[in-house]
């Protein structure tokens, strides 16, 4: 496909909104192609922009007015039943309605994903600015402490790079081990861990504090920040940053064996 189509089907592409071949052709095209992951990114900044604004508020007078209109013209014909039904039914609507609209993107999350979020601002923090020159070292020592091998995401914002690499316990103490990194584009910052389930089986990230997302992902809010999990064959990972989360599940959906 041309960066021309590619960019004409972006919109629908940042809300899981192809058919699963057009899906995996623009995937599969933004990994060569830096304009159009530019393209991406900055629909990603638009919607957290959007995502900021204040909710409205509904003025004080609908449901009556609501209630009023439908009771007068359904009253001269129908029962006392049938209107009451309608008013009923338009209000569950519109309550409806105002809740999608106001409503945060994913919900809070729970102790796990705030000891995730610590984590990644810590860790940022610590991180360089720039690549080091000896950031696989980073990544071959970290393995070998941690005793897993990293699986690389096979899709990055564009300008995105590994600062920093290490190997590092659970943050919420439960035991297992993960490698964590932190990657930069120059404006903006998140990290991955990957971690490996304990003897237990405790599977961090995944213990319902999250609410699910159509393509397996889950995502909390902890103070503004996003934190997505997703549960793979061996491992979980745990994607924190300074991203929209569609950009944040993106990452995450692209790390796979």
């Amino acid at each position: 496909m041309s960066c021309r189509r590619i960019q004409s089907l972006l919109p629908r592409y940042s809300v899981d909104g192809l058919k699963a071949r057009d899906r995996a052709r623009v995937a599969a095209h933004l990994t060569g192609c830096a304009a159009c992951r530019a393209e991406l990114d900055a629909l990603a900044q638009a919607a957290a922009l959007v995502e900021r604004l204040p909710a409205p508020e509904p003025p004080d007078t609908l449901w009556a007015g609501v209630a009023a209109a439908t009771v007068q013209r359904r009253a001269a014909r129908v029962g006392w039943w049938v209107p009451a039904m309608a008013v009923l039914s338009l209000m569950l609507l519109a309550v409806g309605g105002w809740l999608l609209v106001s409503r945060p993107l994913l919900g809070p999350g729970g102790a796990t994903a705030r000891a995730y979020a610590a984590e990644f601002r810590a860790f940022a923090a610590a991180a360089p600015a720039a690549q080091p020159a000896d950031v696989e070292r980073q990544r071959a020592d970290a393995e070998a402490r941690a005793g897993i091998r990293w699986m690389a995401p096979g899709w990055l914002p564009a300008d995105a790079a590994p600062a920093a690499y290490r190997a590092a316990a659970c943050p919420c103490g439960c035991g297992g081990r993960t490698i964590q990194a932190v990657y930069r584009d120059g404006r903006h910052a998140f990290f991955i861990a990957q971690k490996v389930e304990d003897a237990a089986g405790h599977a961090c990230g995944t213990d319902g504090a999250c609410a699910p997302d159509a393509d397996g992902c889950a995502g909390c809010r902890v103070d503004g920040t996003p934190v997505i999990t997703r549960a793979l064959a061996d491992r979980v990972l745990v994607v924190v940053g300074d991203l929209h989360p569609d950009v944040l599940r993106r990452v995450a959906a692209s790390i796979a064996f």
